[in-house]
């Protein structure tokens, strides 16, 4: 795969990691009707993911334009976009495990009433490996390895 495209490629993801935390990630079916939380609602610390995803645009942009001049400076976006990425993992990863303490106002989680994860947690977290992997091939190749 040429230096174009994976970086499109990790462009492409670090958009889809900036999105997916504004969509729904819980939900709730309590008695009369359904209550949902983005990402964003439920964690606070969900704003971490968007702007980690900023950063592998960012990394993406610059191997697809190939503003990255020598295998040092390629070495070095690679593995930072990987390790946003990583991050961005870790934090999802987390969220899909415990539930926030402040899921929603109106319902506590509670036997009764189940907390459901959405799909689109999951995407953010699979968004995310799937940008550790395309950052970690960039800098595979870019090194000559």
């Amino acid at each position: 795969m040429s230096a174009r495209t994976l970086g499109a490629v990790l462009a492409a993801l670090g958009v889809s990691m900036t999105i997916f935390p504004f969509l729904p990630w819980y939900a709730a079916d309590v008695p009369g009707r359904r209550i949902t939380a983005t990402g964003i609602e439920a964690a606070g610390e969900a704003w971490s993911v968007p702007i980690l995803g900023l950063v592998v645009v960012v990394a993406g942009v610059a191997v697809a334009v190939q503003a990255v001049p020598s295998v040092a400076g390629a070495r070095w976006v690679g593995l930072t976009a990987a390790a946003a990425g990583a991050l961005a993992v870790a934090m999802v990863a987390r969220l899909v495990v415990d539930l926030p303490v402040a899921f929603m106002p109106d319902v506590r989680p509670a036997p009764a009433i189940p907390v459901l994860r959405e799909p689109a947690l999951f995407a953010a977290a699979a968004a995310a490996a799937a940008a550790v992997a395309v950052a970690l091939g960039y800098v595979r190749t870019a090194v000559g390895g």
